[in-house]
């Protein structure tokens, strides 16, 4: 009788000491998941975003409540759209699309964030590649509006810009001004457009661009009579010019610029005519579209 209350004795502490079928099953999801995490990872910093998003989906599949997979889930679709936005992944929007039908992550509670993550030092590594995309604002949009003071408008006026590229720029814009002369009106009214080049990809670059403006008005006289050479004739006149200036790409959307646009002119000096150029300031204050 012993004997048995002896092995009953035993086999309950061995059957104590062993871990449920649930508990290992849970050690099994946890080691998985941690594997998954890791090779997402591994892809998001090699910046393969398509695949790192597609691990860290598996992740939650496994574990819902991992933090750090939800948010480099939410980092590596971000990253793709706004490849798809440069044009430098032509699949990127596609796939960003099915990723977030297969998988809508919950939305990440105040406070939290990839800050509030397992690796700091993880959350520093996508900070740094979301602050080189930032280095070229004019890489994230492809126009403009703006409002001009003076240049080819030679008063007020708004400007539109497409870039179909980060470096290029085409657009055009109307104005106009009207002054008091001797008591009476006098104005002018333009429509010009331009092409212009903005080499360096950070915020701030120089401009360099040729243009033409068509002026009607009254006001154009005056403009004779400062010898600057225009085709046309009664009230019309056609200006072709060079830009030279620079602009500055504000971090929440805003830009402004300034410049000199050089006209080609014709100067009378002791009865002759030289060839000269008349300098035009112009400023814009515009914001990115």
């Amino acid at each position: 009788m012993s004997r048995l209350f002896l092995c009953i004795l035993l086999a309950s502490v061995y059957a104590a000491g062993l871990p449920s079928a649930a508990q290992a099953g849970d050690e099994v999801a946890e080691a998985s998941a941690s594997e998954l995490f890791a090779t997402g990872y591994q892809l998001f910093i090699a910046g393969d975003f398509k695949a790192a998003a597609g691990m860290f989906q598996r992740v939650l599949r496994v574990e819902p409540g991992h933090l750090s997979a939800r948010n480099y889930l939410k980092e590596s679709l971000h990253l793709l759209a706004r490849g798809a936005a440069d044009g430098s992944m032509s699949q990127g929007a596609s796939d960003q699309d099915n990723l977030s039908q297969e998988f809508a992550p919950e939305p990440v509670p105040a406070g939290e964030g990839p800050e509030a993550g397992r690796d700091p030092a993880t959350y520093t590594k996508v900070s740094q590649v979301r602050k080189k995309s930032s280095h070229n604002p004019r890489s994230d949009d492809k126009g403009s509006l703006a409002l001009g003071i003076v240049g080819p408008t030679l008063g007020l006026g708004v400007a539109v810009q497409a870039r179909p590229h980060w470096a290029v720029s085409i657009g055009g814009g109307a104005g106009g001004l009207v002054v008091l002369q001797g008591g009476e009106e006098s104005g002018v009214f333009a429509v010009y457009g331009e092409a212009q080049v903005l080499p360096v990809p950070w915020r701030l670059t120089p401009v360099f661009g040729v243009g033409v403006s068509v002026l009607v008005g009254s006001f154009v006289s005056q403009i004779d009579a400062r010898g600057v050479n225009g085709a046309g004739q009664g009230l019309g006149r056609v200006l072709p010019y060079l830009v030279m200036g620079v602009r500055y790409d504000a971090p929440f959307g805003l830009w402004a610029s300034g410049g000199i646009g050089i006209v080609p002119s014709i100067v009378i000096s002791d009865g002759e005519a030289v060839p000269a150029a008349v300098p035009i300031p112009g400023f814009r204050l515009g914001v990115n579209l």
